[in-house]
C-alpha cells in the first residue's frame, strides 16, 4: 500500500503595501487600505475573509 502524502498548503504572508500594489486586489484597494494594518502580514485567505465580512456588514 502506498503511503499518502498529506498536502499542506503553505501560504506566504503579504504586507499591506504588497497587497495594495497587487493587480488581484486592485478593485478593492480602497477597502483594503482602510482594513489592513501597516504592521500586519496577511494570507490570501485572510484577505478574502476581511473583504467578505466588510461587504456583508450592516449599513447604518
Amino acid at each position: 500500500m502506498a503511503a499518502k502524502k498529506s498536502k499542506k498548503k503553505q501560504e506566504n504572508g503579504f504586507t499591506k503595501e504588497q497587497i495594495l500594489a497587487s493587480e488581484k486586489y486592485s478593485e478593492k484597494r480602497d477597502v483594503l487600505g482602510a482594513l489592513l494594518s501597516e504592521k500586519g502580514v496577511y494570507t490570501e485567505e485572510q484577505i478574502s475573509s476581511l473583504i467578505h465580512k466588510f461587504m456583508k456588514g450592516k449599513v447604518n
